[in-house]
């Protein structure tokens, strides 16, 4: 059985501000869980924030299941994690799907 499976597409940029950088996770349904759960790991322990965007529900299920398993990581490590979700419609392929943004930093 072959998997179909995709590795998540991510993207480096500045904030406003020029001082910090974040990192953005693009998930999607068909994206591997446990390369996403890393990436959000190693972008935080490394001083950056994350966001982490999906557009569908079986796409936003899974940037949450990488979330979670990158909170556990992290907070068995000692590092506080802040979450923040939001939440909006991507009107993409002609229909309205949700699309789900996370967005992931360091206490």
């Amino acid at each position: 059985m072959s998997s179909s499976r995709t590795k998540p597409e991510t993207t480096s940029t500045s904030n406003t501000h020029g001082s910090a950088r974040s990192s953005y996770v693009t998930v999607g349904a068909d994206s591997w869980l446990w390369p996403v759960a890393a990436m959000i790991t190693s972008t935080i322990r490394g001083g950056k924030s994350v966001v982490v965007c999906a557009s569908g529900t079986e796409a936003g299920e899974r940037a949450m299941q990488a979330a979670a398993l990158a909170y556990q990581r992290l907070m068995g490590e000692g590092i506080d994690v802040v979450c923040s979700p939001s939440f909006g419609i991507d009107p993409g392929e002609g229909q309205h799907r949700t699309a789900l943004r996370l967005e992931m930093l360091s206490a």
